[in-house]
């Protein structure tokens, strides 16, 4: 694979900790400003950009932006079990969205890993209000 896919790949995975960190906050936000939104948890990539052009073909290199929304049912969460379906869904959902964006990336699982690991301040104040609404 040629470095300046690899290097467009790394700097895709870099951009991705700001940009799905920026939507974990605002999603987490409005969640909590609405309590009549759906409940879900938003993981994303960064935005389409032209970041180089392949030196051996001239082709662009460019960075995509995909989001994924997981819903779940707040009622779930005050289990363990809904507790660890809800973040294998964010597992999943993030496998699909990076793979989506360049099935042949062999980055190891960072942008999935960037992507879970961003979405987990969501996940863990839907656990927290989930446990404290029931609890009263």
């Amino acid at each position: 694979m040629n470095t300046s896919i690899l290097s467009s790949n790394r700097r895709s995975g870099l951009l991705a900790t700001f940009a799905i960190g920026a939507v974990a906050l605002i999603s987490a936000r409005a969640q909590a400003d609405d309590p009549a939104q759906v409940d879900q948890v938003t993981i994303s990539s960064p935005t389409v950009n032209v970041v180089g052009r392949d030196s051996a073909t001239g082709s662009p290199i460019t960075e995509t932006a995909k989001t994924a929304r997981i819903q779940y049912d707040p009622a779930t969460l005050t289990t363990n079990s809904g507790v660890a379906l809800l973040k294998d869904s964010v597992r999943e959902s993030a496998r699909k969205l990076c793979d989506s964006i360049d099935p042949f990336d062999s980055d190891d699982g960072a942008c999935i890993r960037t992507a879970v690991d961003s979405a987990q301040s969501q996940v863990d104040a839907a656990i927290a209000r989930a446990r404290s609404t029931a609890n009263g």
